[in-house]
């Protein structure tokens, strides 16, 4: 039953001389039979009869005596010589203790013949079981699972009812099926996805931060050393960590968290709050063999099933379905690349999606610590290069801050037509926000048939969010605007999608490659005529025919 070397104090349910608390210590098998409480500390934790107070003879003095004493009293009672009580039985003054104690603390209750549940704010068989803060307490979700027999108690210890008894009021309180709750051989908590079991310490709290982790260790059977200082954050994910080398359960990524919803994160969830509404994800059983993960100074080596959804956004499918359930589909993210690596660098971007196509496997690496700055992030040393135009066009003017790009040509190659243009064709990128780098001029060849308009002018940019942000206008739309009121007035989004003009369609792809030191992305521009009814003259707009703005000149050659 116990591994080599467990080592536990108990308290013995007989007093001593003078009523005095003794404590006794024993190794391995030669632990006796026990029982075993499960609490809350008093808000002013001084209260609390502690290890110290039973060695200096001194427990009586202390407010939450009568209960030490009544459960050693109903331990007595039911025929157990011994009892473990966490603030008596571990010595918090021993770092290397505490550590032991929280490490094999499931395995403490789960050994115990009984669990006593002591609800210190429940005084009568009348009042609301579920109104008692126990249920809400981080460090009493593993001795409510663990045990093989738990009775509840009042503040006066009157038995309420076994954990069988009451199994359907726990569900309704806890989201904990009853599964989980009556089955005698309670190896089948572990049975439960990492999702599920995540999702019932969702909306528990512990006094400490780090504690939100560390209370979760075994029911997820794995063990860690204790950083107290390190913060909740930090543990929980080295709690996920830890879970990783154990099992390969995608539901571990099954999570949502709304302060992470428009920001680049890793894989792994802040907090267990992230998977309150995960409980109902399972993953797909035996279904194929998956590489193991590997955390490393690159972030997590991981291979998903991955497809492109726009240009800077991949749906990578997990290995569970998407509802409890079914066996169509899969839960899937959403991952955006983090640029200025050669290497394959993605993070996650947005929440849970549902998809029926998984992609091929791809080799990843995903960062757990990323700049909160969302989408992708603008740097100096970024540029667009304008690789690819549709053959119907030509760059017939440009238009950008010469003081920014100055007379460089930054040493690219270029693209196979640059030699049909005068013009520039690639730009270092404005690192502001909302900045507008270039406006690019698309004439129509001139042997070519007009339908109404000239051409296309292109906008180059970031958005509000530090993105990459493209737009496109037909010219005599815009054509009494300057720089600025096309920066500010013409609507920008991401690229990979048609933009609908009056006189054309417009589709602004984008790949980033890496060149030397360099981010580069590469703009590729396809535009479609969209033939119209010619007007007359005398249908045309007012002040159509002008040209006094200061991009007049783009298409009057």
């Amino acid at each position: 039953m116990w591994d080599k070397d467990t080592a536990m104090r108990l308290l013995s349910t007989t007093p001593g001389p003078g009523n005095r608390l003794n404590l006794i210590e024993a190794w391995d098998d030669r632990i006796p039979k026990y029982a075993i409480l499960s609490h809350t500390w008093s808000e002013d934790a001084s209260e609390e009869v502690l290890f110290r107070d039973i060695e200096n003879g001194k427990p009586s003095q202390k407010a939450a005596y009568q209960k030490v004493v009544g459960a050693l009293q109903q331990a007595r009672e039911d025929g157990h010589h011994y009892i473990w009580i966490d603030t008596c039985c571990i010595d918090k003054s021993s770092s290397a203790e505490l550590s032991e104690a929280i490490n094999s603390m499931y395995a403490y209750y789960g050994a115990a013949e009984i669990c006593y549940v002591f609800l210190a704010d429940i005084a009568e068989l009348q009042q609301d079981l579920t109104a008692s803060r126990w249920w809400e307490r981080g460090w009493t979700l593993q001795e409510l699972l663990a045990p093989a027999k738990l009775v509840f108690f009042t503040n006066r210890w009157t038995s309420i009812g076994s954990r069988d008894a009451l199994s359907q009021l726990i569900h309704e309180t806890t989201g904990i099926e009853q599964r989980y709750l009556v089955d005698a051989d309670r190896i089948v908590v572990h049975d439960a996805s990492i999702a599920r079991r995540m999702s019932w310490a969702a909306r528990r709290r512990t006094s400490r931060s780090e504690d939100i982790a560390y209370c979760l260790l075994g029911l997820f059977n794995v063990n860690m050393p204790l950083l107290y200082g390190e913060g909740g954050t930090k543990a929980f994910l080295r709690l996920q960590e830890e879970i990783m080398q154990a099992s390969d359960d995608h539901t571990l990524f099954a999570w949502d968290d709304p302060l992470c919803s428009d920001v680049l994160h890793g894989l792994l969830a802040d907090r267990p709050a992230a998977f309150a509404d995960s409980g109902n994800y399972e993953p797909y059983q035996d279904f194929e063999e998956r590489k193991p993960y590997l955390m490393t100074n690159r972030g997590l080596q991981i291979e998903l099933c991955l497809y492109r959804m726009y240009s800077h956004t991949w749906v990578a499918a997990l290995s569970c379905p998407p509802t409890a359930g079914t066996s169509h589909g899969f839960l899937a993210i959403t991952l955006k690349r983090v640029p200025g690596t050669a290497v394959q660098r993605m993070a996650r971007y947005g929440g849970l999606i549902e998809v029926h196509k998984r992609g091929r496997p791809e080799p990843l690496y995903i960062p757990q610590a990323i700049s909160k700055a969302t989408g992708i992030t603008i740097r100096p040393s970024i540029f667009f290069r304008l690789r690819e135009l549709s053959a119907r066009f030509s760059l017939d003017y440009a238009q950008y801050d010469t003081e920014l790009q100055g007379t460089d040509s930054y040493d690219f190659p270029d693209p196979v037509w640059r030699e049909s243009t005068k013009h520039r064709t690639v730009y270092l990128m404005n690192t502001e926000s909302r900045a507008l780098t270039a406006i690019l001029a698309f004439k129509k060849l001139a042997y070519l048939p007009p339908n109404g308009s000239n051409g296309v002018a292109l906008l180059l940019g970031s958005s509000s969010s530090s993105e990459i942000s493209v737009g496109a206008v037909d010219w005599q739309q815009y054509q009494h605007q300057d720089f600025q009121t096309l920066r500010a007035e013409v609507k920008r989004g991401p690229p990979g999608s048609w933009i609908e003009l009056e006189s054309h369609r417009v589709h602004i792809s984008v790949e980033t490659t890496f060149e030397a030191s360099r981010t580069i992305y590469d703009v590729k521009v396809e535009i479609l005529e969209v033939m119209r009814p010619r007007k007359n003259n005398s249908d045309s707009e007012p002040g159509v025919g002008k040209r006094s703005s200061a991009l007049s000149r783009i298409f009057s050659k």
